[in-house]
């Protein structure tokens, strides 16, 4: 068990690290070479590249931390000081590149916040133990749908821009194609494709010179 906790809090999360500052021009540059780091990188923004070790010591703080500290009023109170310390940080670094994650990674640390919170309230005997389970239990169950439909929307609009392009048309719905494109290099590779094949289209052009049609993408994001 010791083992285990040496190799992923401190092993992995160092590896993921080092890898990272050893890479950051070359991540910094987008260069090809470092292309297999893209499972580190890929979700945050050029600026926030290093965030993967910070997100998981995130996890691992609010969870494998707390379950050292053994009196059980103290573990609450420090679960609610680092949700609410790592919500802070989270709002003010920005770290993601698509919107959509960044919704909702902000909504899932106000969950947990929430939760930490009135589980502090309850630990100080402001709140019974019903009264806890009703708003513990009643976050989420309001919360899952929410996020479901939302999920769900924004998908419905990406499909919806994707058979406009198809129809030879170009969508009006500008955040969704931004949330395409930021969405990753998978999302944006797509988006590139359609929207070339649509410009070669209403040219009446066999084809268009890739290097002009996403230096002209990218300018527009």
């Amino acid at each position: 068990a010791w083992a285990c906790i040496f190799i992923y809090p401190f092993g992995i999360n160092s590896l993921y690290a080092w890898l990272l500052f050893n890479n950051r021009e070359g991540i910094q540059a987008q260069s090809p070479r470092v292309a297999y780091l893209g499972f580190l990188t890929n979700s945050y923004t050029r600026a926030r590249y290093y965030w993967e070790p910070i997100d998981s010591l995130r996890r691992c703080a609010l969870t494998g931390l707390l379950v050292l500290i053994r009196k059980p009023n103290k573990r609450i109170g420090m679960g609610a000081l680092l949700s609410l310390a790592f919500q802070a940080l989270y709002r003010y670094a920005e770290p993601y590149e698509n919107p959509e994650d960044a919704w909702m990674s902000g909504l899932a640390n106000s969950e947990i916040t929430f939760t930490f919170v009135m589980l502090t309230a309850h630990a100080a005997e402001a709140l019974s133990d019903e009264m806890t389970t009703v708003w513990c239990v009643g976050v989420n169950v309001v919360l899952v749908p929410c996020v479901l439909g939302f999920l769900l929307y924004n998908a419905y609009r990406r499909q919806a821009v994707l058979r406009a392009l198809e129809r030879g048309q170009l969508s009006n719905d500008v955040e969704a194609i931004e949330f395409m494109y930021r969405a990753g290099p998978e999302s944006r590779e797509l988006l590139r494709g359609k929207i070339m094949e649509w410009a070669r289209d209403k040219a009446g052009l066999k084809s268009v010179d890739s290097r002009l049609a996403e230096k002209y993408i990218d300018s527009v994001f």
